[in-house]
């Protein structure tokens, strides 16, 4: 391993320590992330100008940045209750069947106004189960399936959650075919999860 090699494999190891033993110290993830990128810059592991000729970073960036504050501002606006109160409504003489997938797939594909998971699942979880589970969906189904459109709606975007700018930025595709593919991956399954999927359900009794 060359000089800088080793700097950086010391500046991880003190930074999985950190985070490690946050409940011990009270330093935040955020803290010591920081205190990293210091470490690497102050032992020239890391040269600025590097960073600065870095442009798939900075593009993401600039992508979760805009991302994150047009999440944001939907919901501290109020078009997220609006949103799930316009669909209570429309969807009201419906079938809990068809409420609950047009809830999935709404929440699934919605995630392309969203940079992180958490935030989506903190703003969306909840309301949208709610409509389906009041529309006669059972319940256990719906947290399950709901759960598994979580994790599925990652890959819509190389911003959709955070192995998403590594994999985009190795600069193997441009964001057209990269969303194109993404697209398509996240669609088989979800179709998979609501044919193989619900058939299970109904099997295990469910519904």
């Amino acid at each position: 391993m060359s000089r800088t090699e080793k700097l950086v494999g010391i500046g991880f190891l003190l930074a999985l320590a950190g985070w490690g033993t946050s409940l011990l110290t009270g330093l935040s993830a955020t803290t010591v992330g920081l205190g990293l990128v210091a470490y690497l810059f102050a032992s020239r592991a890391v040269d600025w100008k590097d960073v600065l000729t870095d442009t798939a970073a900075w593009d993401t960036v600039i992508w979760f940045g805009a991302i994150i504050s047009l999440a944001g501002g939907l919901t501290d606006l109020g078009f997220i209750k609006w949103m799930t109160a316009q669909f209570s409504n429309n969807l009201g003489g419906s079938s809990w069947l068809m409420t609950f997938i047009v809830m999935g797939l709404v929440y699934i594909y919605v995630h392309y106004a969203f940079a992180t998971a958490s935030g989506h699942v903190a703003a969306l979880y909840v309301p949208f189960a709610a409509v389906a589970i009041a529309a006669g969906a059972p319940p256990m189904m719906v947290a399950i399936c709901f759960g598994i459109f979580s994790n599925l709606m990652w890959g819509n975007t190389e911003y959709g959650g955070g192995p998403g700018p590594i994999y985009f930025g190795q600069g193997y595709f441009d964001r057209p075919r990269f969303y194109a593919i993404n697209f398509v991956v996240v669609t088989v399954n979800v179709l998979i999860t609501l044919t193989i999927g619900l058939a299970w359900w109904k099997l295990i009794g469910f519904f």
